[in-house]
């Protein structure tokens, strides 16, 4: 088995490389399957990623999270202790350039605990099906989903499903891995 490290860098450029209206026909379809899921329907407080560079967009999932009345929780990272805290957002313009480059919830967001969180929308470089994610390597979502007793669905596209995704005893298995494709 492969380690890690070269899967990162293969899966990063495979998804760097996926063409531009091609990426955008699987987020329309992948926006419509997430929204279709019954952990969705029944969730009051989603947990998604604010996508980043090539990941699977989430925007629009936030914005209809928000539409429908229910609580978008976005993550922050705290980078000296490599742990996420959880701030929900009313609108996209309480997003601001955080840690790593990515968008963050803006200091006048409430903080939300892990107990109350129904559903979390996890990145990744790549999946398999049996819900095994490569990670970018920094252990947040490993280390939040740990004792996490809601529903987990990683987002990705057709190209980034590995048929084996290698797993060690502090990887976190999803629940479910939603593609263009599968579900």
């Amino acid at each position: 088995m492969r380690d890690k490290k070269s899967l990162r860098a293969e899966y990063k450029a495979v998804r760097d490389s996926i063409d531009a209206d091609i990426r955008k026909n699987q987020d329309a379809i992948i926006f419509q399957k997430v929204i279709e899921l019954k952990e969705y329907k029944r969730a009051n407080t989603i947990f998604v990623y604010v996508s980043f560079g090539s990941e699977v967009e989430t925007k629009r999932i936030i914005e209809r999270i928000i539409s429908d009345g229910k609580y978008a929780v976005i993550p922050k990272c705290d980078t000296k202790s490599h742990t996420m805290h959880t701030f929900k957002i009313d609108s996209l313009s309480q997003l601001k350039k955080g840690a790593y480059g990515i968008e963050e919830p803006c200091e006048d967001c409430v903080e939300v605990l892990k107990e109350h969180i129904d559903l979390v929308v996890v990145p990744g470089l790549c999946f398999d099906l049996k819900g095994n994610r490569l990670g970018y390597g920094g252990g947040y979502y490993d280390r939040f989903l740990a004792d996490f007793k809601g529903f987990t669905v990683g987002l990705s596209y057709n190209e980034c499903i590995a048929d084996i995704v290698p797993a060690d005893e502090y990887d976190c298995r999803l629940d479910l891995i939603i593609s263009a494709d599968g579900v």
